[in-house]
């Protein structure tokens, strides 16, 4: 009898360690294996939150949110770098999560919380399990975790088993699967459906005030996070293609929009745009914009934010690099000013990367005039009427001619040659008195053909041999500044085309020596 209870624990035992051995093996196989292949879904921008994001504004929110922001159009238009990082299904519980990750590694300047109206009032927790493999990495995961499972299975938490159980196969499908929740900066448009939305009266009784006490609370710590770590919010309900039952809104949105006012909280409430209920062709389903949709509610959130106060904060908050960049600036035009003329009127024409340029800050002791226009191509800037006579001027433009071409060898000439005296013609008409033309930097975004920082190079060699052809000409040669592996180092760069503070700082530095 005792031989038999023995030979049974013993089995036990070596089972617990088997067990227990496989748990740590299948961890370090998983860490391994997602750190080399990258993790799919929602969890690529979860680990991407957690460990790389650097932009200045992280959008933070549901599929609402994926669906309805385009950075690449807010970087364009605002000049700040914007990444979505909405994720699919999710709540105000897991919104904290995701910013207390953040905060731990990079603390952007603004965030956007794009919200449901009934946010509140849903006592659902959502798929807080998508967390699972990050438990024990700080307590407001860990408690937010444990919460889903009512309190108990911490213990389970802890085992590599329990925590991959939902990620180990989509991790092994990842090389089959198509990737598109990283390619435009977090955004993935919706397609058109095959059959229009069902347009759906929702919402609340006026008499029901019924609120989850725990999602409420999660609300006001994502407020004092912020706030404590001096990073701008904005709350935003996207539109719907919804109608409201009664007059008022439901009352879970009218406790976020008041507790976000009286926390001096910007909120945009867009959820029920006349607009939007007359295009039902914009939206994929009751509640998200298709692409179409989505391009359009980006540009009307871009022209209120304009005018807020967010917007304005954002754009005064400098890193400390940044900062000392312009020292450095300042030092070296006050280092030249004993030996150079410096005053004068100094006026930049060119493309998004020119209207995106702060010159008034950059250059102090210049009279400045910033010409530049997002999506200019350089032909167009004859219809522009400019008159720069006497004048010094800095050109930055032709990228956009370039964009997504395919050249042979003949077209790839006649194009260069066609372009360089094209250059010419607009720097005569311009008649200026000094002209700094600044060489077509790199690209880095995946639309881009793979030899089109080939034709920059060429075209550069071409626009330096004209512009040494002109006696009042400055060619700016900054490519290598800004090249890594022969494509646009991300460093200094908000998109792999539009550049970032760093990057305009290595323009201001450049130009300065030449002025």
């Amino acid at each position: 009898m005792n031989r038999s209870i023995f030979k049974l624990v013993k089995t036990c035992v070596s089972i617990i360690v088997i067990v227990l051995v496989f748990d740590v093996i299948f961890g370090q196989v998983m860490s391994f294996y997602s750190k080399r292949y990258g993790l799919p879904g929602d969890y690529a921008k979860i680990e991407y939150l957690f460990h790389q994001a650097n932009e200045d504004v992280v959008i933070i929110g549901s599929s609402v949110a994926i669906n309805s922001f385009m950075p690449d159009i807010m970087m364009d238009s605002l000049g700040i770098s914007v990444f979505n990082g909405g994720c699919n299904a999710q709540n105000i519980i897991f919104f904290r999560c995701m910013i207390d990750g953040l905060l731990e590694h990079h603390r952007p300047r603004g965030v956007i919380l794009a919200l449901q109206p009934d946010d509140l009032s849903d006592d659902h927790i959502g798929r807080i399990e998508l967390l699972n493999p990050y438990y024990g990495r700080n307590p407001v995961i860990d408690s937010a975790l444990v919460l889903q499972n009512d309190g108990k299975g911490s213990a389970f938490l802890r085992s590599n088993l329990y925590k991959y159980n939902t990620v180990w196969f989509r991790i092994f499908l990842q090389s089959f699967l198509p990737r598109e929740e990283m390619a435009n900066h977090g955004f993935v448009a919706k397609h058109k459906p095959n059959n229009l939305p069902i347009f759906e009266n929702y919402g609340d009784e006026p008499d029901d005030d019924f609120i989850y006490s725990v999602k409420l609370e999660y609300l006001k710590a994502i407020i004092t996070q912020l706030r404590s770590n001096n990073v701008e919010l904005v709350v935003v309900f996207p539109p719907y293609y919804r109608k409201l039952r009664h007059e008022g809104n439901p009352y879970s949105k009218r406790v976020i929009t008041e507790l976000s006012r009286e926390n001096g909280i910007r909120v945009i409430d867009d959820n029920q745009m006349e607009y939007f209920f007359d295009r039902p062709e914009l939206f994929y389903d009751n509640m998200h914009l298709n692409g179409d949709g989505a391009r359009i509610f980006t540009d009307m959130f871009i022209n209120q934010i304009l005018k807020s106060d967010f917007y304005k904060k954002i754009k005064s908050k400098k890193n400390w690099v940044c900062r000392m960049g312009k020292i450095m600036l300042l030092l070296i035009l006050s280092l030249g000013a004993c030996s150079e003329e410096k005053e004068g009127e100094l006026c930049f024409v060119g493309d998004s990367l020119v209207a995106g340029w702060d010159v008034k800050d950059a250059f102090p002791t210049w009279i400045v005039r910033n010409d530049g226009v997002s999506g200019a191509k350089l032909e167009e800037i004859a219809t522009w009427n400019l008159n720069y006579q006497d004048k010094n001027v800095v050109m930055l433009i032709g990228t956009n001619n370039l964009g997504g071409k395919l050249f042979n060898d003949a077209t790839r000439q006649e194009f260069i040659t066609d372009f360089v005296d094209e250059y010419k013609r607009t720097i005569e008409g311009l008649a200026p008195r000094r002209v700094f033309v600044i060489s077509i930097l790199p690209r880095n975004r995946e639309i881009d053909n793979p030899h089109i920082n080939g034709y920059i190079k060429e075209l550069n060699f071409a626009l330096s041999q004209m512009v040494e052809t002109l006696n009042y000409g400055v060619f700016l040669d900054v490519y290598d500044d800004f090249a890594y592996e022969d494509k646009m180092n991300m460093n200094y760069s908000l998109d792999g085309l539009h550049l970032n503070d760093l990057g305009y700082n290595i323009l201001n530095v450049r130009l300065s020596k030449e002025l």
